[in-house]
């Protein structure tokens, strides 16, 4: 609720709570009245007519989505009196996790009878977010296709480092160093290489994420235009949620693939021959 309380309905008949969005559309404040049309006909002396009722706005809601321009809520004792009609029409139920809403459509509808229609959010909700995991599947993708072309520049990087140091590398297996360790000296330089750009974009990364609603509330200010606008997407601002496991898992492969990416550059620094290196000097 961003103005008004929703108890208000229970104590004032006739009033009505809108979405935010709807309310700045209808240009209309707490207090103000709204007309609604009722899908029942009233026959008077004059002719047939849709039957209207003023309803009192009383608050304003917003949950960040399409509901926020289409949805508004009464007290089930004006909803009667509206429609002129007892009871409901239907119930909704909330679980605590989504999953059980599949098993508990089966047992409803083998309860209730065929009189009753029983419907799950995978029916409603389901293509979105069906649409969510495979944008979370391609992002991902993506993701690791960005930090495999990171780990080639390592390797590049180090095989130029390896051909250009070569007579650097025979003067110290001159000096004792045995193969193992030139491979290692190499795997470690690579490791601190991929360390660092790992830390770096982690932090970035992070930063990003913490502040990405900031940023687009910003960029929305500076451009004087909605960059998602209500009436054509489900959400009106970027929301983000920042999961360590993901930050975790991320830069564990980043690391991984750092040192894989040494690994053949590091093969290669301790396979040169000192002899036949020098003798080209």
């Amino acid at each position: 609720m961003v103005a008004g309380e929703l108890s208000v309905l229970e104590t004032e008949r006739f009033s009505v709570v809108l979405g935010a969005t709807l309310g700045r559309l209808l240009g209309v404040n707490v207090g103000d009245t709204v007309s609604v049309t009722l899908p029942t006909l009233a026959v008077t002396p004059l002719g047939v007519f849709p039957r209207t009722k003023q309803l009192v706005v009383r608050g304003f809601f917003t949950v960040g989505a399409d509901l926020d321009v289409k949805q508004a809520y009464v007290s089930l004792d004006t909803a009667r009196r509206l429609f002129s009609r007892a009871g409901v029409d239907g119930l909704q139920l909330h679980f605590q996790h989504s999953s059980q809403s599949d098993a508990a459509s089966r047992v409803l509808k083998r309860h209730l009878g065929p009189e009753f229609r029983v419907t799950d959010w995978r029916a409603t909700q389901g293509s979105l977010f069906t649409a969510v995991r495979m944008e979370k599947i391609t992002v991902a993708t993506l993701l690791l296709a960005v930090v495999m072309v990171a780990a080639f520049n390592i390797v590049s990087t180090l095989t130029m480092s390896v051909t250009e140091k070569r007579s650097d590398i025979a003067v110290l297996r001159i000096m004792g160093l045995s193969s193992g360790q030139i491979m290692w000296l190499f795997m470690g330089q690579g490791v601190v290489l991929g360390g660092v750009g790992t830390l770096f974009g982690t932090a970035l990364g992070v930063s990003l994420a913490l502040s990405i609603s900031d940023i687009v509330v910003w960029a929305e200010q500076l451009s004087g235009t909605p960059i998602f606008d209500p009436r054509v997407y489900y959400i009106e601002r970027l929301p983000s949620l920042l999961q360590w496991s993901d930050v975790f898992a991320t830069g564990a492969v980043a690391m991984l693939l750092s040192l894989m990416a040494t690994a053949y550059p590091a093969w290669r620094a301790s396979k040169i021959h000192p002899v036949e290196v020098l003798n080209h000097v």
